[in-house]
This record gives structure tokens, C-alpha cells and sequence, in this order.
């Protein structure tokens, strides 16, 4: 599990301020830090197999990926379809599943976010990406450092990065680094805070 340790700590904490009856801790959102935690680890493993099946599908269309190369595929729209897919194809559940991974991250931050009062010695973390991705790509793309154009793209070094691709003349925005990037930053300050939290 990419987040196993984070979410060993959080239990751990979870554990320590409940058998100690810490002031103002709260069992029920601490129960659901722990979860989205697991489910954040669930989806995350999740991607990493699906995109192993999407580059073995795609070696079989290509021919085998020469060694240190990189792959990139970009998906852009360019019209409305015709008829509906009976199914979705790999590369929108695996662009389902990383959107899905940061509206789950961005809920993590909220709890850490207002733990104040409700996780005494938990706090905040940055995880700057998480939020970008999830405001300007995401949720807000419509809005300023956002962009409307709804493309992504799968490469075997970054993974999934969302609205990868622009319109000529598109104002700049915030440019996802990928999924992998994104959720090991995640992760790691999760762990270090989490680690700090457990230890006082």
C-alpha cells in the first residue's frame, strides 16, 4: 500500500488520543483520516495498475518501448462523438481514478486543514500540487490559472497529468507534474507530520 505507513501512523494516533481521552479529540473525524487515508492508498494502487495494462496495450500496438525512453500519449477532443463506447476505455478510467484521487486528497487536506481543536497536535501540510491540480484543473478550470480545454495525458515516467494539452493563445496555467510526483508529495509530508504528531 503507497500509503501503508501513513496510515498505520494515523491510526497509531488515533489509538494514543483516544486512550488517553485527549481534550477535544474527535473520534469520528479521526476515523474518517484514517479512511481516506486507506482509500487514498486503495485508488493510488489502483492507477499504477491500470496504467501497467494500458503500456502493455500499448507495446502491443507499438512494438516493445526502447530502454530509457519516454512515452507520451496526450488525449484531446476534437469533436463531440457520435455514438457512446458500451464501456469506457482504459485511458478515462484511469482519468476517472485520478480525478477521484484528488478530490479524496483534497478532502485529507480539509480535515488536516480545520483539525484544530479536533486533532489536538495534528495540523496542516502544504502538499501544494494536490491543491493546485485539484482547484485549477479540476474543480475551477474554468476560472483564472485554470484551463477549460478538458485533455490529459498518460506518459510511463509522470503517469496521468491533467489538461496537459492547450489551445494556442491559452494564458498559462498551473502545470500538473503527473500523479506520481504529486502523490509522493503527499505522502511525505503526511508521514512527516503524522510521525511528529505521534511522537509528542
Amino acid at each position: 500500500m503507497f500509503f501503508g505507513n501513513a496510515a498505520q501512523l494515523a491510526l497509531n494516533y488515533g489509538q494514543k488520543a483516544q486512550a488517553q481521552n485527549a481534550a477535544g479529540f474527535n473520534h469520528d473525524l479521526a476515523f474518517e483520516l484514517i479512511s481516506r487515508i486507506r482509500q487514498l492508498s486503495w485508488i493510488y494502487d489502483q492507477i499504477t495498475a491500470l496504467e501497467r495494462e494500458y503500456w502493455a496495450l500499448e507495446e502491443q500496438r507499438r512494438g516493445p518501448r526502447p530502454p530509457n525512453t519516454n512515452w507520451i500519449t496526450v488525449f484531446v477532443a476534437s469533436a463531440i462523438p457520435k455514438s457512446l463506447e458500451p464501456e469506457l476505455a482504459i485511458e478515462d478510467k484511469l482519468r476517472v481514478l485520478v480525478e477521484s484521487f484528488y478530490y479524496l486528497a483534497h478532502r485529507l487536506l480539509v480535515i488536516l486543514d480545520q483539525a484544530s481543536g479536533n486533532l489536538p497536535e495534528m495540523g496542516r501540510i502544504k502538499a501544494e500540487a494536490i491543491r493546485r491540480v485539484r482547484n485549477n484543473l479540476i474543480e475551477h478550470a474554468n476560472k483564472s490559472g485554470g484551463r477549460l480545454i478538458y485533455s490529459f495525458s498518460i506518459s510511463n515516467a509522470a503517469g496521468v497529468r491533467l489538461r496537459s494539452a492547450a489551445k494556442t493563445g491559452d494564458p498559462d496555467t498551473f502545470l500538473d507534474e503527473g500523479i506520481h510526483i504529486n502523490a509522493r508529495q503527499l505522502r511525505d509530508e503526511l508521514e512527516t507530520m503524522l510521525r511528529k504528531t505521534v511522537a509528542t
